[in-house]
């Protein structure tokens, strides 16, 4: 049974037998009592979990729906999951809980009490994690069944704050977890259960410092965590301890008809069944059952680094035609099996990049060999971005493992630049329209519109100035040097100037060119971010997003000194961007303001 000594949380939105009992109060939708938990027969029983549900709008339901059936017909004692269970940013409370009835007209006809763990969907901002608190309440809890304890982690507990510290946990659920752990020191096995994977999002990939505590006090007991959010099915090991990321359960953003099993992008469900201080986990694709270790990271990562690409030095940068080659190798890591692989070029066009190999190729790669096949190329001068890219999907079986992308580039190691640091205005508010709001629709077409904050002109995105005076209101802004992350190219504005949601930065650099010439940038950004060249925008009416991915963006340069502005915006945690030069004329100066040293 379930313990009641323990601080355990069940709400309206977190059990259910049905969606009418659970929304059949008035607004505040508080819902009845959890029911009783089923009373274990012995010790082995055994638990559902369900994945991401977020993005899958009206088209994924059905899907939905049958992992349900199916979870029914197993039988499992109780049923969990890792958060993402609505689409979320909205900062209207009525719509929130619209959201949370939908999402009950399915998941209450599970037949076996259910779980909640909330995700970033769910709490997308603190409005809504307000509003969960007083509806709902507390975002995080534990229990005991049958000897096992099982602890909910809220990885979004600090959404939009700006506290020093963990970005996901925070102070006051880290401590309360320790103590809940040192109190369940005699359980035979622990169950984690969270949205984010915090457990590889520290510092190169390891775990999150708070986590990282909580790992310690777990000591030598058996334990098994399980997260959510990336859409990839995948399991670690850290010693004889087991980390899996499930992936969706109903999404539109995988479950190609293709995949294979490996690659670990499709819908599905897992299920647990405990037998002493065991745990046996099986993956269940709607209609198939795989093995726990189906989708091995190790294999998958060997077949990522084997997709090799190899640039060959361009010619005719200097005339108004240039001409390169790109060389690609595949390695099958695999032991048994051949692997396929279906290469297509995007981004060719009749006044732009061409090749007598439009249509791509094909590859068959035998057990442990290595096939290679290249690729030429044209351009005119004044057309080189947007680069091309080779898409490249590689079969196993017969089913989709996965594609890569590589950009097709001009640019050699030699043309390659870094900005070390920037001269950064900031921060000042956006205004208008909070950041997780926006329609990403109108992000898409008109950022202009759907942002106006950004484009908004407060002074640091004209020609350097070194005696101009900022102000944000009444705040005086004073410019400040930031160096970029020791050996990268990004300048973490998060670092320098805190998590600040909804707020503006302007990095400076200055460009010295001995005569007028043309060179490019590659920007990525956490959130939103454009360029300026001499005050003119150098990509009109166009930003780089986080959700977008890098893009190139075109610098024309005078001959002296070019003031380069980098306009970005932060929507709540991380805010950084990266930008990499590349100077075909292999001739320019950098500093970080204009007329610098």
């Amino acid at each position: 049974m379930m313990s009641t000594t323990r601080r355990f949380v069940l709400l309206c939105a977190v059990l259910a037998l049905a969606a009418s009992s659970v929304f059949a109060a008035p607004p505040g939708l508080r819902g009845p009592l959890p029911p009783q938990m089923p009373v274990p027969s012995s010790d082995k029983f055994t638990f559902a979990i369900i994945g991401d549900r977020w993005g899958g709008e009206v088209a994924a339901w059905p899907v939905f729906d049958r992992s349900v059936e199916e979870i029914n017909l197993t039988r499992p004692d109780f049923v969990m999951s890792v958060g993402d269970l609505i689409d979320g940013k909205v900062t209207v409370p009525a719509k929130q809980d619209s959201m949370w009835r939908d999402f009950w007209q399915h998941a209450g006809k599970f037949t076996a009490p259910f779980f909640v763990a909330l995700g970033n969907h769910d709490l997308s901002n603190p409005t809504m994690l307000a509003h969960w608190k007083q509806s709902y309440g507390p975002t995080y809890y534990s229990f005991d069944y049958a000897g096992c304890h099982f602890v909910v982690l809220c990885t979004e507990e600090m959404v939009g704050s700006t506290a020093p510290g963990s970005q996901y946990l925070g102070t006051e659920q880290t401590s309360w977890a320790l103590q809940d752990l040192a109190a369940s020191a005699g359980a035979r096995h622990t169950f984690l259960l969270m949205h984010k994977p915090i457990w590889r999002m520290g510092p190169n990939g390891t775990s999150d410092p708070e986590i990282a505590r909580i790992e310690q006090a777990l000591g030598g007991r058996p334990a098994t965590f399980f997260a959510g959010h990336t859409h990839t099915l995948e399991l670690r090991r850290r010693g004889d301890r087991r980390y899996f990321v499930v992936g969706p359960t109903a999404t539109r953003l995988n479950d190609p008809a293709d995949a294979a099993p490996e690659s670990g992008t499709y819908n599905h469900y897992t299920t647990v069944t405990v037998e002493g201080s065991d745990a046996h986990v099986a993956i269940r694709r709607p209609g198939n059952v795989y093995r726990e270790d189906i989708a091995d990271p190790e294999i998958m990562e060997r077949l990522i680094r084997s997709v090799r690409t190899e640039a060959e030095p361009p010619r005719g940068l200097d005339g108004p035609q240039a001409s390169t080659a790109m060389s690609l190798q595949i390695t099958n890591p695999f032991e048994r099996d051949t692997l396929f692989a279906r290469i297509s070029i995007d981004g060719l066009s009749s006044s732009g990049w061409q090749s007598p190999q439009t249509g791509g190729g094909e590859l068959a790669i035998a057990p442990g060999k290595t096939e290679r096949t290249r690729f030429t190329f044209t351009v005119p001068t004044n057309r080189l971005v947007p680069l091309p890219e080779l898409y490249i999907e590689i079969f196993h079986a017969g089913r989709r493992l996965g594609g890569l992308t590589r950009p097709i580039s001009v640019f050699t190691e030699s043309m390659t630049r870094r900005v070390d640091e920037w001269t950064v205005i900031a921060p000042f508010a956006l205004g208008g329209t909070p950041l997780d709001s926006v329609s990403a629709g109108l992000l898409a077409t008109d950022p202009q519109a759907a942002m106006p904050g950004l484009f908004r002109l407060r002074g640091p995105e004209g020609v350097w100035n070194p005696r101009a005076t900022y102000r944000d209101g009444a705040t005086q802004i004073r410019p400040r040097t930031v160096k970029t992350d020791s050996g990268t190219t990004r300048l973490d504005l998060g670092q320098a100037f805190g998590r600040r949601p909804n707020t503006v930065a302007y990095a400076v650099c200055g460009i010295r060119a001995p005569k007028a010439c043309t060179v490019y940038a590659l920007l990525g950004a956490n959130d939103h971010a454009d360029v300026l060249v001499n005050g003119a925008p150098a990509m009109p009416n166009r930003v780089v997003s986080l959700t977008r991915g890098e893009d190139y963006v075109t610098l024309p340069l005078k001959a002296g000194w070019n003031t380069i502005v980098v306009r970005s915006a932060n929507q709540g945690a991380n805010w950084w961007f990266d930008f990499t030069l590349f100077d075909p004329t292999e001739s320019v100066r950098i500093a970080p303001a204009p007329g610098g040293n």
